[in-house]
């Protein structure tokens, strides 16, 4: 590990409180972590990202009526495919789950094929209206 990553990983530090150890795993570029005044920069913004993911509680609410797509990596240790699936109660209307080569970051590693999927799930929403009539 250099010098800004162990700084980055280190929560003593002010610059990384707040700020998990394990940052600097398969998510965020090594020469990111390398740039101290880029890190000054993202901290913040990841700081209220985690503080957001810890402190969420879900509230049920009736489903949408909208489709909803989820996307996941086949090799995420994070989040299951159940736990993909379980967006499906949350939608009246379609719910499509596409899963990609890759970890919890497969919008790295599978880019091109990620963007070429958003760009179809688009256009099927605007050629068959973006919702499906309610039952009743």
């Amino acid at each position: 590990m250099n010098s800004m990553n162990a700084r980055c990983c280190n929560r003593s530090r002010p610059l990384c409180a707040g700020v998990p150890a394990n940052l600097a795993v398969n998510g965020t570029p090594q020469d990111i972590l390398d740039n101290a005044e880029l890190m000054e920069l993202l901290l913040p913004i990841l700081r209220a990202d985690f503080a957001v993911t810890e402190t969420y509680d879900y509230i049920p609410e009736p489903p949408l009526n909208c489709p909803i797509t989820a996307f996941g990596g086949l090799q995420d240790q994070r989040v299951s495919i159940d736990d993909l699936e379980a967006w499906r109660t949350q939608t009246e209307s379609t719910f499509v789950l596409k899963m990609f080569p890759g970890d919890h970051f497969f919008l790295h590693s599978a880019q091109s094929l990620l963007l070429h999927t958003l760009a179809e799930r688009l256009s099927e929403s605007q050629c068959t209206g973006l919702t499906k009539p309610r039952n009743g």
